[in-house]
């Protein structure tokens, strides 16, 4: 029986309009400033309004459509479920903003279903723009004390930048390119290159290895420490190719010990710097799960969704007898705060909603592994370093690899392709 994946694209062409939304989507998530301004504090991606746009062709495999009703319908559920047993203000704008935020999954489901060549073509483009953007913006402007297009950097829900300019340009002068922060572009430039190795055959070529390296050279300018961690993953991903042979092998330890090494060192200047963060990151996340643990409420329906940075203000999460270098207005990390504005049980969950295709579409290709490193990737990313809900990455990378089973059943990938080309 022919693949899905053949079906699909011998039997329908991407048409132009869906090879505009694919890079249109992309592109997008690569300017997160690039948004709507909902509430005071939030704001809605133009790449989630891209997204939005690819729903009919999603509807026609409903299969890709399962999973983003559940990441839509569990938060909402929780909150809902909360309020009724200890009324409280509902965040609305969090409750609207949400969907917005997680239909990219779906974008890219469809992305990698019928336009994966598109897909993987974008993905480059924008990586190397990215990494080209942080050496220029580390070496030409940070380290002689300015930033350049600071008028870019100013949409609600986001840190402005040129507020906090002089402190940028002379002291952090960590790049972050067009993104909020440091750890944002790492994290994102991080799951961007996962999900390329991920997209593209067994057999890479120069320019794909090339690309990886110069991810890497991003991630490590950014000084991220979840960035760091996911280096040696990226590594496993771009040499772990299915059948591990000799040389592989020694040019992946290779590459690991030196990712290792270079790991270790910027951990250690970093940690005795006086903006050191890694340690304050850790910290909300403690503090959040320590109070998940002494309330039961909260413990098994959640706090509501949007409700994590009040209750950090307001003192109801404290941070008494932990240790942190700033103020902590918030749960800096996208994974723990679902778990806390969801509850233990939804938010693990909803963990397994968006794991479980990661692995699954890793290992068939790649082997276990790979899916194993895929996996962690993921995972270090939304637990340590992108604390926005609005970062599109965070979900492209499970969406991707939903638009890859889709493609690799035989039966559905038939079924898909005779209801994409009747469209």
């Amino acid at each position: 029986m022919q693949s899905g994946v053949n079906a699909a694209d011998e039997g329908a062409s991407p048409s132009r309009i869906q090879i505009l939304q694919v890079w249109s989507l992309v592109v997008l998530t690569f300017l997160p400033y690039f948004a709507i301004p909902l509430g005071s504090n939030t704001n809605v991606p133009l790449s989630s309004i891209v997204a939005l746009t690819m729903l009919p062709t999603a509807a026609k495999s409903k299969h890709m459509l399962g999973p983003l009703f559940l990441l839509i319908m569990i938060p909402t559920t929780t909150t809902f479920a909360g309020y009724l047993t200890t009324p409280g203000e509902i965040n609305v704008q969090a409750l609207i903003a949400w969907p917005l935020h997680v239909v990219v999954l779906t974008g890219f489901a469809v992305a990698a279903r019928v336009a994966r060549s598109h897909l993987q073509r974008v993905v480059r483009v924008c990586l190397w723009l990215t990494v080209v953007l942080a050496v220029v913006q580390k070496y030409v402007f940070l380290d002689r004390g300015s930033i350049p297009f600071l008028g870019y950097y100013s949409t609600p829900g986001y840190a402005s930048v040129a507020n906090n300019a002089f402190e940028i340009a002379n002291y952090v002068r960590r790049p972050f390119t067009t993104f909020p922060e440091p750890s944002f572009m790492a994290g994102s430039v991080a799951l961007a290159c996962a999900a390329l190795l991920i997209l593209l055959p067994e057999r890479l070529k120069m320019a794909d290895y090339l690309l990886v390296g110069g991810s890497l050279i991003a991630i490590y300018l950014s000084s991220s420490g979840s960035g760091i961690a996911s280096m040696g993953l990226l590594l496993v991903l771009a040499v772990y190719r299915g059948r591990i042979r000799v040389r592989r092998a020694m040019l992946l330890v290779v590459a690991l010990v030196c990712a290792f090494v270079l790991g270790l060192s910027l951990y250690g200047s970093r940690s005795s710097a006086s903006n050191y963060s890694w340690g304050d990151r850790l910290t909300s996340i403690e503090a959040a799960f320590r109070y998940l643990v002494g309330h039961v409420g909260p413990f098994l329906l959640g706090t509501g969704t949007g409700t994590a940075s009040t209750l950090y203000e307001n003192g109801t999460i404290s941070l008494d007898g932990l240790t942190y270098h700033s103020d902590i207005p918030d749960l800096f990390s996208t994974f723990g705060r679902i778990v806390l504005e969801t509850g233990v049980i939804g938010g693990l969950a909803m963990m397994v909603i968006l794991m479980q295709p990661v692995a699954r579409a890793v290992r068939q290709d790649l082997g276990v592994v790979a899916a194993i490193a895929g996996v962690l990737i993921v995972l270090i990313v939304g637990g340590l370093t992108i604390s926005y809900q609005s970062a599109a990455w965070l979900w492209a990378v499970p969406g991707i690899c939903m638009g890859l089973l889709a493609s690799r059943d035989p039966m559905r990938g038939q079924i898909d392709a005779h209801r994409i080309r009747g469209q």
